[in-house]
């Protein structure tokens, strides 16, 4: 967990530099936040709201941990926030052949869980260990998901430098 100056973005993206940027990892498989679904305790008359991924509450929680150690103390970043978060999955076992990665195994991870749907997780996790104040404070975001070592989510927050942009925007 490493509180850098600079906030490193995905290939493609032009390198610019960020206020009180952290960075770390959080081990794991990443899991979706998907729909919630609410309904009315039939004795008590009280409205339950839950999640459609058990899975879920733990992965926010080690998000929420990991950020809180990254933070070191510090309080919630202030004004325009930048995010990238790197989602990993491990490959599956018929990836693989009797001389290692098979060529027809895909490039890309193309497969479920849908990115937006992590994003939505791993930045609800971030809002609950006190990153920002507001989740309207993010102005850019950059996603992405792949096959990797290890499962797990790389997540660098800082805070938005006024007129950088990523790659391939304000070409005009």
């Amino acid at each position: 967990m490493a509180v850098s100056d600079a906030l490193l973005p995905l290939d493609g993206a032009e390198d610019r530099p960020l206020a009180e940027a952290i960075s770390f990892d959080v081990p794991g498989v990443p899991q979706p936040q998907g729909s919630t679904k609410a309904f009315k305790h039939k004795s008590s008359g009280r409205v339950i709201v839950t999640s459609d991924n058990a899975r879920l509450r733990p992965w926010r929680d080690a998000v929420c941990w990991h950020a809180r150690q990254a933070l070191a103390g510090r309080g919630p970043l202030a004004g325009p926030i930048a995010v990238v978060l790197k989602f990993r999955f491990a490959r599956h076992a018929g990836h693989f052949g009797k001389r290692g990665l098979r060529g027809a195994a895909p490039r890309e991870h193309v497969v479920r869980p849908d990115l937006d749907k992590l994003a939505r997780g791993a930045l609800d996790g971030l809002g609950e260990a006190g990153v920002w104040r507001d989740d309207a404070q993010v102005v850019e975001l950059v996603v992405r998901k792949s096959y990797g070592e290890a499962p797990g989510v790389r997540i660098e927050v800082g805070g938005h430098t006024a007129g950088q942009t990523t790659a391939g925007e304000g070409a005009a």
